[in-house]
């Protein structure tokens, strides 16, 4: 099957309408319908109901349609890999969260274009368990985050400890101690958050799980949530009064002097405020020197910036 043909599927099951499909596509409706029955008959299967409107496909075309996605996509790759090696050229893939991504890739690059200016560099952003995911398909030459990697398959070692701290809108509370600032968080109780709308990260995100642990220690059950998993679009929300977060203390840098203002950051009693930011890369893989100097880049880059730039 080719591109062109998969996608013949993919536009009938979205215009469920045989004579709509066609026209999309730009070609005759008998056409289409030929090339349906044809694949139906090779593979003996119905792979659409055609005996009424709108056109629908049967599970055993879902089931073929998703694999012959991932079949083709993988081919497709498998041929840009192909290519990339007799090329010759350098490359490295990073996999690193939506959010540390906007903090640190532009200086990466930088600093990584110093040491190989021809170096090719892709970022993959996503969240934490697609990542290792990738990692151990040998999609990503090296992980960046906050989950732990199995130490005894990849080379596993901590980057940094970030700091985190919950930031409310400052309508959440009545009183606001001077000089608050994220690096220095004042205590408040749990009850100070009852009945408080909650920005929550994406489930497969690390911060996911400071949040599960957060809401069980401390009672914590927000009467509705709002979950994105691009935390500065959340930190962003804070400051427009919608809800709280936790998340990392450098996040309002992305926000204007006037949205930092709107914010206060708290902790709550023996809350946690720092949790561990890891780098895991296979130790067989042929760009090891490469991959060591990411990593020593990017400690490098973070530990020049300690001191955050809202400051």
């Amino acid at each position: 099957m080719t591109l062109d043909q998969l996608n013949y599927l993919i536009v009938l099951a979205e215009e469920q309408n045989v004579t709509r499909a066609a026209q999309r596509l730009y070609i005759t409706q008998p056409t289409l319908t030929t090339y349906i029955n044809k694949l139906e008959r090779e593979l003996g299967t119905r792979l659409f109901d055609r005996s009424k409107n709108p056109v629908k496909l049967t599970k055993n075309g879902e089931i073929y349609l998703a694999r012959m996605r991932e079949l083709i996509l993988a081919e497709q790759q498998l041929k840009d890999e192909l290519r990339y090696q007799d090329s010759g050229r350098k490359r490295i893939r990073i996999g690193i969260g939506y959010t540390h991504s906007a903090m640190w890739a532009a200086c990466l690059a930088e600093a990584l274009f110093n040491v190989c200016p021809t170096l090719d560099i892709q970022f993959q952003e996503g969240q934490e368990a697609d990542l290792m995911s990738r990692l151990r398909t040998g999609d990503i030459d090296i992980f960046f985050g906050h989950a732990e990697i199995d130490p005894v398959t990849f080379t596993f070692g901590e980057l940094f400890q970030e700091r985190i701290v919950l930031m409310l809108p400052k309508s959440f509370l009545p009183v606001i101690p001077p000089d608050n600032q994220p690096g220095n968080p004042f205590v408040i109780e749990p009850e100070a958050l009852n009945g408080k709308r909650m920005i929550v990260p994406g489930s497969l995100m690390g911060l996911n799980l400071n949040v599960q642990l957060l809401w069980k220690r401390y009672g914590i059950a927000p009467p509705s949530v709002i979950q994105t998993k691009n935390m500065i679009s959340g930190v962003q929300m804070v400051a427009l009064g919608l809800g709280f977060m936790l998340g990392n203390e450098e996040l309002v840098r992305f926000l204007q002097p006037e949205e930092r203002d709107r914010i206060i950051y708290c902790s709550l009693p023996d809350m946690a405020q720092t949790r561990n930011y890891y780098y895991g890369f296979s130790e067989s893989n042929p760009e090891r020197d490469l991959i060591i100097n990411v990593i020593k880049s990017l400690k490098g880059l973070i530990s020049h910036s300690e001191k955050p730039s809202y400051i």
